[in-house]
């Protein structure tokens, strides 16, 4: 059969800690279990050869669960251990050999949607190479932030956003993000085309066809937003619900030792229609009318809020660097 792929699973891979095997990238990946749900369950399978290894996606339950589920994890201490030698590979050689550029990735398994239930693929050679595409004209260069709590993707050589992304996931965030452009001017000339502009907002007043054309622009600027947010290498495979968590599962950019790549045509969570039907349900639940004001007033003396429920935002301070993080969107709006 033909399956559309959900998306890909990847695993980070750093050089071999033992000499024997500095010649080899294995990989950092905190489990090989793709599903423990009752009927599916289905694992990775490391196959050592000689020198090499490769990955085999196996159906049923694997006859050690407890190393299935750890993956090549080894505790905090140890981090990860070597596959090919079995020693410990500490956080410290890992940052090393990322921030000197040689942490590179591994294709673990292959995700496609059957019919009603996610089926797992054996990695190969052709979908691996697929993805082994050139930059991008153009990325996101604006550096990530030195604040290490929040950001501590960047102690992994992750140094600007553009390198939280794959190649091939730069190229379809910027190719998409092109395209609005060019949509934006079709949508003025088919409005010019029309015999009788009849565009109106809430308030029944005429809408220009660049005003309106730049509205749709501004929306759809929203859905590569959300695209971004499921189209990095921070998002991972959730076992359980066998689907993709997004970047944003809490108010940090960390590593992911193992992540899983988006397939944007898909019609499964994260693609780009999935995303643009997030964003259309969202604005035709928020108000289109009503007018705000803001007051300055002195907080001991004001009588604004008299007959009034008031809600604050609790004062975080500096506790989540909400603005660094924000970036994340702004390189690409």
């Amino acid at each position: 059969k033909e399956l559309v792929p959900v998306c890909w699973l990847w695993a980070r891979t750093v050089k071999s800690i033992n000499p024997s095997f500095s010649h080899i990238d294995v990989p950092l990946t905190n489990t090989f279990l793709l599903s423990p749900k009752s009927g599916n369950e289905t694992y990775i399978q490391p196959i050592i050869k000689n020198d090499s290894y490769t990955f085999k996606v196996i159906k049923g339950k694997p006859q050690d669960l407890a190393m299935t589920k750890l993956g090549t994890s080894a505790g905090k201490r140890s981090a990860f251990r070597c596959l090919m030698s079995g020693e410990p590979i500490g956080y410290e050689y890992i940052r090393k050999e990322a921030q000197a550029g040689r942490m590179k990735s591994k294709l673990m398994a292959i995700i496609v949607q059957g019919k009603g239930e996610r089926l797992y693929l054996s990695p190969n050679a052709e979908q691996e190479s697929a993805a082994n595409i050139r930059e991008p004209y153009w990325k996101p260069e604006l550096d990530l932030s030195d604040n290490k709590r929040d950001l501590a993707a960047a102690k992994y050589g992750i140094k600007k956003f553009s390198d939280l992304f794959t190649n091939r996931q730069l190229t379809g965030l910027t190719t998409f993000s092109d395209l609005i452009e060019d949509l934006r001017e079709k949508i003025k000339k088919d409005i010019s085309a029309l015999p009788q502009n009849n565009l109106v907002n809430s308030e029944g007043q005429a809408i220009s066809s660049k005003n309106y054309s730049d509205m749709v622009s501004l929306y759809l600027g929203f859905v590569i937003d959300k695209c971004s947010d499921y189209w990095s290498t921070i998002c991972s495979w959730h076992l359980s619900k066998e689907l993709i968590r997004n970047t944003f599962s809490r108010q940090s950019i960390s590593i992911t030792w193992d992540f899983v790549e988006v397939n944007p045509f898909s019609d499964s969570s994260g693609s780009w229609s999935a995303m643009t039907n997030w964003v259309w349900k969202s604005l035709s639940n928020t108000p289109a009318f009503g007018k705000g004001y803001a007051s300055q007033k002195d907080a001991s003396t004001q009588n604004l809020s008299e007959n009034k429920i008031i809600s604050t935002d609790p004062p975080y301070y500096d506790n989540i660097a909400y603005a660094d993080l924000s970036d994340f969107f702004y390189v690409w709006l």
